[in-house]
């Protein structure tokens, strides 16, 4: 069981033969195992150090076995690099992108630190993968947030496709 079609994909290329997609987060996956899966089975969860998604709960209350398995982890930046801040000072960019809330809210505490970079925030757009991605963006001054309408790449490209729409509709 994946929580995305990224995920499954990289499982059906790794030799899985049964692969399940669970609808994009993890609230959709637990429901999806829990209506699919022999009762009493146990799942080991492979995960990132900094998941957020709270399935171990949602399974074990359901009655299955669980454990984790951290298996990567994302390492955490100085920030944006000097030619983003250059450009985010400058109004040089139009679209932000954050895939998870952990990735914005670090980006807010490195604006904190170099807040010169700030200063184009009004010409930009922010595409968040899901409110919880967008909350940290709200006090850095985007001119516009779209959150994705489903978590994954193509929710994400939804939410560009509006910032694009809004950027043409300007001029």
């Amino acid at each position: 069981w994946c929580v995305g079609a990224a995920t499954a994909a990289a499982a059906r290329a790794a030799g899985f033969a049964a692969v399940r997609t669970g609808g994009g987060d993890a609230a959709a996956l637990a429901r999806l195992i829990a209506a699919e899966a022999p009762a009493g089975a146990r799942f080991l969860h492979l995960r990132g150090r900094h998941g957020t998604g709270g399935i171990g709960d949602a399974l074990t209350s359901s009655g299955f076995g669980f454990s984790e398995a951290v298996v990567y982890d994302m390492a955490e930046t100085s920030g944006p690099s000097i030619e983003a801040r250059a450009a985010l000072a400058e109004g040089g960019v139009t679209a932000a992108e954050f895939w998870s809330p952990r990735a914005a809210r670090l980006f807010a505490a490195a604006l904190e630190r170099a807040p010169a970079a700030a200063a184009g925030l009004p010409a930009a757009g922010a595409a968040a993968i899901s409110a919880a991605a967008a909350e940290p963006l709200r006090p850095l001054g985007f001119r516009r947030i779209a959150v994705a309408s489903s978590p994954d790449a193509a929710g994400m490209d939804g939410a560009l496709a509006l910032l694009r729409r809004e950027d043409a509709g300007k001029n």
